[in-house]
């Protein structure tokens, strides 16, 4: 996403929108958590131009659908992949939403339990 971050940082908005980021939450979003949420947004965003228009049997075939998608776009360079996606998406977004799964799937990459709704219950790191 090298491109679209260059963007995001070439925006007069970006330097407060995230320090806002890194000053909210339970850990105090850490910079690659932040980078791995714009990551996941502009994919989410591309798979939905993507998919835009097509019908689905069934949700299940909706969301194998939506995986193929998201998998081709991740393994190309953004340069093939390029859409410019509106500023406006990142910081009038649902980036929270991204910050959120982003950690859950982590914890579930690693094989930890992730279930709990409430999640996560974390303890930032120094402060115990």
């Amino acid at each position: 996403m090298h491109r679209t971050l260059k963007r995001l940082k070439n925006d007069p908005r970006y330097e407060s929108f995230i320090n806002a980021l890194r000053a909210q939450g339970w850990l105090d979003w850490l910079d690659w958590q932040i980078t791995l949420a714009l990551f996941n947004h502009t994919l989410s965003y591309k798979a939905s131009v993507m998919m835009n228009g097509q019908r689905f049997s069934s949700p299940k075939e909706e969301m194998s659908l939506v995986k193929k998608a998201f998998e081709s776009i991740y393994k190309l360079d953004e340069n093939d992949t390029y859409l410019e996606i509106p500023l406006a998406y990142f910081f009038n977004g649902d980036l929270e939403f991204q910050l959120r799964q982003a950690a859950f799937v982590t914890l579930k990459n690693w094989g930890l339990n992730g279930e709990n709704r409430h999640f996560p219950i974390l303890i930032p790191y120094g402060n115990s």
